[in-house]
């Protein structure tokens, strides 16, 4: 029993595999969405980005002047800016308007509750979980899903946002 939840503890593989295909498809409509503002807002970057020849990395950056590379690093951020907003209102309508769970969630049958009452969550701390998950994602990039380390080492199962906002994930 997580505090006053009397649902069982979802379990991991199956969290995992929701929050897996959540994030897959709110990285989909986060490309489109940048392959649609890139050409529009940052013209000169697109450009460069459009001439690489392939070239990635290191290899890339080295090619180009300092210029060039402020206008990348503008563009890395406003990548990273647009990615955050996408997973934060990607999970919080979704998780709003299910009750609590996102197609993800709603596909392998958990849902977010909260922990003091086994209820489900008001929208405000939705939104506060939403959040500090995706602000996990995008800042912890290279480990996808760094949230979920915090959840194997723990008793309760629950991941660092859910700690965070009084949440847990509970299944059937």
């Amino acid at each position: 029993m997580v505090f006053g939840v009397k649902n069982k503890q979802s379990p991991l593989p199956r969290r995992f595999a929701a929050y897996f295909l959540d994030v897959t498809l709110a990285l989909m409509l986060a490309i489109t969405i940048l392959l649609w503002v890139y050409p529009k807002f940052f013209p000169q970057s697109w450009e460069i980005l459009s001439g690489s020849s392939g070239k990635i990395g290191q290899e890339f950056l080295l090619h180009q002047s300092d210029g060039d590379r402020a206008e990348l690093l503008h563009l890395f951020a406003a990548t990273q800016l647009v990615i955050f907003a996408i997973l934060t209102l990607y999970f919080w309508l979704s998780e709003v308007l299910s009750g609590g769970g996102s197609l993800g969630k709603c596909m392998f049958r958990v849902r977010v509750l909260d922990c003091s009452s086994g209820k489900r969550p008001d929208s405000i701390r939705l939104f506060l979980r939403s959040a500090t998950s995706s602000l996990c994602l995008t800042v912890c990039s290279p480990f996808l899903f760094a949230n979920f380390i915090c959840a194997i080492f723990r008793r309760d199962r629950r991941c660092f946002h859910d700690i965070i906002c009084g949440t847990c994930v509970g299944g059937d």
